[in-house]
């Protein structure tokens, strides 16, 4: 078995040789058996020894405060920088975490589409700020963040505006359009749940309408006949 040092600089070499925008799935694989092989018997002894040992609490405030400071500043940090501090990160008692890093490090690759979106004429600034918010934030805000967005901008003109960006989205961004697939959906249904439930009340006020129009023409003969009979 190789030693702490051999094992990393055999893990730091194999790292450096492969294109992170092309093999950034074969990094994280590579980075989940390098931990899986530092966390062996010696090193869990040795952290007993000097009273290192953690509890998966603090471990856990401490990575989501890193996590929390690279969403925080992902889209003006460096990529490159930010790609290093999130393989870095040991979250492999954490599968939370570790697939929230896991999803922005597939983000950082898409960091250019993301930002051209808000120049893109199809897109609306407040469907694009919407969306990057959504890409970098854990999943328990960003469900929240989907729920608010379809709740506010699914009527109006905001249905012919996330028409038009989900269209430029779903035809020069695909990458982006496969990462909230789902939401994007739901915008879609929205409206046409929407358009669904006006078409209903219309055909129930057209009903209404005419059943009060017959109940008018009963009343009125019942009134006529009486008249006639008295």
């Amino acid at each position: 078995m190789p030693t702490d040092v051999g094992l990393r600089n055999a893990y730091v070499s194999e790292v450096l040789a492969l294109d992170p925008a092309v093999d950034l799935e074969r990094i994280i694989a590579l980075r989940r058996r390098f931990l899986e092989g530092a966390r062996g018997p010696a090193l869990s002894e040795r952290r007993r020894a000097t009273g290192t040992v953690e509890t998966e609490e603090s471990v856990r405030e401490r990575a989501d405060r890193i996590l929390t400071g690279i969403r925080e500043g992902f889209w003006n940090a460096d990529r490159a920088q930010t790609q290093a501090r999130l393989i870095a990160l040991d979250l492999e008692e954490l599968p939370d975490l570790a697939r929230y890093r896991d999803r922005l490090l597939l983000v950082t690759e898409l960091r250019e589409d993301a930002d051209e979106l808000l120049e893109h004429p199809e897109v609306d600034e407040s469907f694009a700020s919407a969306l990057r918010a959504i890409l970098v934030a854990p999943e328990r805000i960003a469900v929240q963040l989907r729920q608010r967005y379809i709740q506010s901008s699914t009527r109006g003109s905001a249905i012919s505006t996330n028409k038009r960006a989900l269209r430029a989205v779903r035809a020069e961004y695909p990458e982006l359009h496969e990462l909230e697939k789902p939401w994007f959906k739901k915008i879609s249904s929205a409206k046409k749940d929407r358009k669904d439930s006006r078409a209903l009340r219309g055909g129930l006020g057209c009903i209404g309408i005419y059943f009060l129009i017959k109940l008018g023409a009963y009343v009125i003969g019942a009134i006529a006949k009486w008249l006639e009979g008295s």
